[in-house]
């Protein structure tokens, strides 16, 4: 019998299709992970660059990554790259190592769907924000590469053939594969759904334990405890009345044993997780903790100490927490909980904030403060902040000592050992 050379020849072409393929997921996930790690470092700490990226105007890394577009629904750009080149390193391999089962069509679609993100943001990135990061432009570069060499994949039967058959392979993609592939197929897809939800808290906790180590976390033990004691203590002047300019807005118990005052950028995802935190100290703690906001926004529009290239809209979004408190105390707190709601958002939200004023005067009134310049006490946050040492948001204290973390049990957990001893 003649063997079909042409076959085996196509087969080795394949082949080599997958290794390639292959090979540039594997530098997707390099750069996706290390722009996962930049993310979270320019947008947790105002100290945090420049980096070495950050090379003029025209290449700057911190610059996009403090971007409003560095984030879709609240999840970083590059942790959905690397759940993309993960999902499609696997699927490459897994062709490459002779599956049985024809997925050409998928690798074909989830190209196509990388060529079409690459291109938008890069396009992002050239004609709406002026400036390149060279590691993301790179990872489009990676994208745009893998999908034309998954056109050599698809056949005789056209692009738009292929994009269908690829949906139609996902659609049925769990009723045509063995029992071995469908383990490994989830095993791969839990790495790429952990990478999406899940990579943030993981890298910082990696990455920024030393960091954290030196912002005085406190752990449960009772020597950890009585270190956090011997800290130094911060005096914070608190004034629940008087002009905007100097008020400073608290929620919580009037005489309480245990004030909590946090500092925090409206646009902080760090900020926005541990909001829910202090809500719920609150409800635990209605007699003993009262719990003080104070404002120290992430942005060169109003702070002096974060770099002239950041420039977002968190200042202004503080100035409208404070414009409402301006009106009330009540409605301070509820324009500072809707903003903290939304994971991602920019200037033209706080357009449409005079909505939440029933009262036309007070609408009218949040209005002119908005488009004023007049003190509302931001700037007093600021200094504040910076009589202290501020570095990062959210920066918690309590009772005046720096508490290096936000997490619930272990502020539960300072909070009822200051409660015993009092009590002693």
């Amino acid at each position: 019998m003649p063997v079909d050379k042409s076959a085996d020849s196509t087969a080795n072409n394949s082949r080599t299709t997958y290794f390639r393929i292959f090979f540039l997921t594997l530098v997707g996930i390099a750069l996706s992970v290390y722009l996962s790690i930049h993310h979270i470092e320019v947008n947790s700490s105002s100290d945090a660059g420049p980096s070495f990226c950050a090379i003029s105007a025209s290449f700057d890394c911190d610059s996009v990554a403090r971007s409003t577009y560095s984030e879709l629904a609240g999840i970083p750009l590059a942790n959905l790259g690397l759940a993309f080149y993960i999902w499609l390193g696997w699927l490459s391999f897994s062709s490459f190592r002779g599956r049985e089962n024809n997925i050409d069509s998928a690798i074909v679609l989830l190209s196509s769907l990388g060529l079409i993100f690459s291109l938008f943001y890069l396009g992002i990135s050239w004609f709406v924000l002026g400036t390149i990061c060279i590691f993301c432009s790179m990872l489009y570069v990676c994208g745009i590469a893998i999908f034309f060499l998954s056109l050599k994949l698809r056949g005789d039967g056209g692009l738009i053939k292929s994009l269908v058959a690829g949906l139609v392979a996902g659609v049925s993609w769990f009723f045509s594969i063995g029992a071995k592939d469908l383990i490994l197929d989830l095993i791969f897809l839990a790495c790429a759904v952990f990478s999406l939800f899940k990579l943030p808290e993981a890298l910082h906790g990696l990455f920024y334990f030393q960091k954290a180590e030196l912002q005085a976390v406190v752990s449960a033990d009772d020597s950890s405890y009585r270190d956090w004691l011997a800290a130094p203590t911060k005096k914070f002047v608190l004034n629940s009345s008087g002009s905007i300019a100097e008020r400073d807005f608290v929620r919580g118990a009037s005489n309480a044993k245990v004030t909590l005052v946090e500092f925090s950028d409206l646009e902080c995802p760090h900020c926005r997780r541990a909001a829910p935190t202090f809500k719920a100290l609150l409800d635990k703690y209605p007699e003993s903790l009262r719990v003080v906001s104070r404002n120290f926004p992430l942005d060169s529009t109003c702070n002096n100490g974060v770099p002239k290239s950041v420039v977002k809209s968190s200042c202004r979004g503080a100035r409208a927490t404070r414009c409402a408190g301006e009106i009330s105390d009540t409605m301070y707190w509820k324009i500072h909980d809707e903003l903290f709601k939304y994971p991602s958002w920019d200037s033209s939200l706080l357009d449409d904030l005079d909505s939440y004023f029933e009262d036309g005067n007070a609408r009218t009134k949040f209005k002119v403060c908005m488009e004023s310049d007049y003190p509302v006490g931001v700037q007093r946050d600021i200094r504040e902040a910076d009589r202290v040492g501020l570095q990062s948001t959210p920066t918690i204290f309590l009772n005046g000592k720096l508490v290096g973390t936000s997490k619930k049990e272990v502020l539960e957990g300072i909070i009822d050992r200051i409660l015993a001893s009092s009590k002693g």
